[in-house]
């Protein structure tokens, strides 16, 4: 499971004001304006006809470019959304939120320096912007830079006490740094903050599985699905977590009738073939091989799941060598954002002895 990360919204939140104050015509003022309230409800596709409008009416409206921008990335149109904001930057050189939208954009193409080119330039040109910070704390992170990572979500935090995605950031790099207590204390604040979010009790139960502490992980885990029932993550650690305390007949049973009951599922979905595998209902050849796909990068992160959770259940089943085998294939796939990856390695140094 790939480690959300999105702030975009919190790039746009302040961008009414500058709305008002920037355009020159009212009836570009206006269409932007409702493009930007379309945007926060959630209705992107129309807050981008919206911000095209305005664009149509004022071609060097800047902060449209902008808003179009921070709509179409959540879409999943990042090159529009980078192109957008580079025209924006040429129509405004100073103009720090689309330099940050634009390195979160570059980081989403795997283009890391370009991302830490662009947050760097923004922080130039406003140095107390948290985004820009947190944003580039995870490029950091993403190129194995921890201790920068961790620094810039730290000044992130001090710019903006209650930053949930900073906390997240800097808990994901303390746990690649191997400090698990710092890491769950980030994890605990997020959810202090944000009780409801199930991916922070997620991601502290996984630091608490990987550091062999199954009662609390099932707790986190449990609460996670609590929060939202729908977390399929969530049930499929449950199903580890009770497997490695010697309930795996139970544990199967809970995640057959899961599975059973899940909502609109279709049995091409991955995530359901994770389930299926874990439950008994997937041979692990076949399971491997849906890991395939064309799309080279979803193929990566694919199998980077596929061989951990294939290896945990060796694993529980005593067959340390085939299991050792799949960590290892796991980490060969080097998707550092996904959860999986960090736990076949915590896996991989318990097979080997190297902890208890």
């Amino acid at each position: 499971m790939k480690r959300a990360f999105e702030f975009l919204l919190s790039l746009i939140m302040g961008l009414l004001p500058m709305l008002a104050a920037s355009a020159g015509s009212n009836n570009a003022l206006d269409f932007a304006t409702r493009g930007y309230e379309k945007q926060v409800k959630g209705d992107l596709d129309g807050a981008i006809a919206d911000y095209t409008k305005a664009i149509e009416l004022r071609p060097d409206y800047a902060y449209a470019y902008c808003g179009r921008a921070g709509s179409r990335g959540p879409k999943g149109d990042v090159d529009g959304a980078i192109a957008d904001y580079a025209k924006a930057i040429e129509l405004k050189p100073d103009y720090a939120d689309a330099y940050c939208g634009r390195g979160f954009g570059k980081q989403r193409k795997g283009d890391l320096e370009g991302a830490l080119a662009d947050y760097t330039r923004a922080i130039e040109l406003k140095p107390g912007f948290a985004d820009a910070y947190c944003g580039r704390g995870y490029a950091k992170e993403l190129k194995g830079d921890l201790e920068g990572a961790v620094a810039d979500c730290t000044k992130a935090i001090e710019l903006k006490p209650d930053y949930v995605a900073a906390y997240v950031n800097r808990g994901c790099a303390k746990a690649a740094k191997g400090d698990v207590e710092g890491a769950i204390g980030d994890y605990t604040k997020v959810i202090e903050a944000s009780p409801k979010y199930d991916m922070a009790y997620h991601a502290r139960g996984c630091l608490h599985y990987d550091s062999r502490n199954f009662a609390d992980a099932l707790v986190d885990f449990r609460k996670a699905i609590e929060v939202n029932p729908a977390n399929d993550y969530a049930h499929f650690r449950v199903w580890l977590g009770r497997a490695k305390i010697g309930e795996a007949e139970p544990a199967t049973t809970e995640l057959q009738r899961y599975l059973a009951g899940r909502a609109n599922a279709r049995m091409d979905e991955w995530t359901f073939k994770i389930g299926q595998f874990l439950a008994g209902q997937l041979a692990e050849a076949e399971f491997l091989a849906a890991a395939k796909s064309a799309d080279a990068k979803k193929e990566a992160g694919q199998l980077c799941e596929a061989y951990y959770y294939a290896g945990s259940k060796r694993l529980v089943a005593g067959d340390k060598a085939t299991a050792t085998d799949y960590f290892q294939k796991s980490i060969a796939t080097d998707m550092k954002p996904y959860i999986e990856y960090a736990s076949a390695v915590a896996e991989l140094k318990f097979v080997k002895g190297e902890t208890k």
